[in-house]
Parts: C-alpha cells; structure tokens; sequence
C-alpha cells in the first residue's frame, strides 16, 4: 500500500489522532482510490486483515470524530463512508508539505510497532538508500555504452532528524531498533588536510579526532542506514506535486529551501551535485565519498568548507 510518513507524523506532532490517520489511509488503500467505500465491506476487510472489532471501531470513530471520513447514505446508521483528499488529509494533520510516497505491506500498518515501521519509510522519504541506476548511451564515436550511477544513502544525524521530523532522539532509536533498520557507520578523513604519520589514539587538542593503527586522522559522522527491503520509495511523484499544489493553493504549503539551508552540512556522490549545491548554498561545507574504508568504515573528504 501507498503511505506518506511525514503525514502521519505530522499529525502526531501536532496533537492528532494517529490511529485516525492510520483507519483513513486503509481506506484510501482498500477502495484504490475511490471518494467512498461501504461501510459493511470496509469492516468486514479490517477483520479480514486480523482487527479485532473495538479497537477498528474506535479508530473510525476518531477519524469521523477528525473529519477523515463522514458518514453518508442510510437512515439510522451511515451506509458508507466518504473518504477526504489527499490535500484535505494534509490539512486536517497540519503538514504544509509532503515528500514523496513510500509503499509498504498493509499488514505492516496493523502490528504494534506500525510507527516504527512508518519511521523506516520517513527515513527513506529523508536520505533514500543505496541504489544502482544503469544507464545506455552513446558515446562520441557513436558507440553504445552502459554507465551504472552509483547512489549512495547518506549520514544523517539525530538533531537533523529531529529537527525535520519534531521525532526525539530516543524516540528515533527505538523505532529503528523495532523496524530492524541497521546502522552504518560513516568518518570524515583529515590525512591530506593534517599530512604525516600520526600516533594511534586521540590526537592532543582535538578531542573530535581519532587515529586509526595505520597513522590515518579521522573524524566521526553520524551514521547512515539500511533500511528493511519491504519497504521501498515510490519514483513517480506526480501525485505529491498535485497534493502539493492543491497546499499552496489553500496558503499552507511552504518552501524547502529553508530547511535545506538550515542543515549546515551536506554530502554528495559526484562533482556535478556538489556545484549545484555551491551555487544555491555557498555556506553550507560539502563532503564527497572519498572511495576508502577507514577502521572497518565508509571515509568521506572536504569538498568545500563553506563560507
């Protein structure tokens, strides 16, 4: 099913029902993208899918109570509920903006750590994973070439994450312990800033820096991460541009460019991203896969200091 992370978030950090949001996103999910679904088939799906009776029906009655669906249709009970927009959904949770969807089992919406598994997915909507892109082309002789783009998931630290997302630090922990989300240890190499053979251990002054046995100054990143395979980032955004749009057309959603310029730190695979980011964010220091493992980990080098 097609969910939104920051959605249910969102919500959450604002003081909304989440397990409204959670019923309202199985609706979305079980009529494909219908306005409505009867009431009777939808139940009768929720207990299907292992629900017991009173805990689903207490989260319709939130999310009628919240105005994610509304009762229509019958004389003394409601014979289906209309289910709100995408936009309307963003609205009612407080989100002035949302990243692009993430598809996961249904099934995994209904265990107990369901948050921590929509936490992989906002992890992925924040800094993706891993991934190799083939691409053909022709080169100037004419000749047909197979190029593979190598992009890598990058570092991320606790106080971005909590400052993207309003999660807490604990918080983040728990979650990706729950969700199985492993923890890749990332360090920045000053060898070719410092030069020389250093001794093993701390270096005198500098507390933040380590050296390794082979003499090599580092400094420690915050990790990046893998994320579990059943969870995957949906390429196709046309949906989230139209959501997005229909948000600033109700005066609700704001730039990004803001809270890219508030992250002080950037990291990038090749040189074409790194003079992009130059040009829009000339303060902000710029590190590149240096393409060596440093004590067992990834080692990334200065592009650019910044300003």
């Amino acid at each position: 099913m097609r969910v939104y992370p920051d959605l249910v978030f969102g919500a959450e950090q604002n003081g909304v029902s989440a397990s409204a949001f959670r019923v309202w996103l199985l609706a979305k999910d079980f009529c494909k993208g219908g306005a409505t679904v009867p009431v009777r088939l939808f139940k009768d799906h929720l207990e299907g899918l292992g629900e017991k009776k009173a805990t689903y029906n207490r989260w319709i009655r939130e999310a009628l109570d919240l105005g994610l669906l509304k009762g229509e249709g019958g004389n003394k009970r409601p014979a289906y509920y209309r289910i709100v927009s995408w936009v309307d959904g963003a609205r009612l949770a407080g989100v002035s903006r949302l990243g692009c969807p993430i598809e996961m089992p249904v099934k995994k919406l209904l265990t107990s750590s369901w948050k921590s598994e929509l936490w992989a997915g906002r992890l992925l909507q924040v800094r993706d994973r891993t991934t190799v892109t083939p691409r053909i082309y022709k080169d100037q002789n004419g000749e047909i070439r197979l190029e593979k783009k190598l992009k890598r998931a990058k570092p991320i630290s606790r106080r971005t994450l909590e400052k993207i997302t309003g999660v807490k630090r604990r918080t983040q922990q728990n979650r990706e312990k729950r969700a199985k989300v492993q923890q890749k240890e990332n360090v920045l190499i000053h060898e070719g800033k410092r030069g020389g053979f250093q001794p093993y251990g701390s270096i005198e002054g500098r507390p933040e820096l380590m050296v390794n046995s082979g003499g090599v100054p580092f400094e420690q990143l915050p990790n990046s991460r893998v994320i579990p395979g059943h969870i995957k980032r949906t390429d196709s955004r046309s949906r989230t541009r139209k959501i997005n749009s229909g948000l600033k057309a109700l005066g609700l959603c704001g730039s990004i460019a803001q809270v890219k310029a508030d992250v002080s730190l950037r990291y990038i695979d090749t040189l074409r991203e790194g003079k992009a980011i130059l040009e829009r964010y000339p303060d902000v220091a710029i590190l590149q896969y240096s393409g060596r493992v440093v004590s067992g980990v990834m080692g990334w080098k200065v592009f650019s200091y910044g300003l």
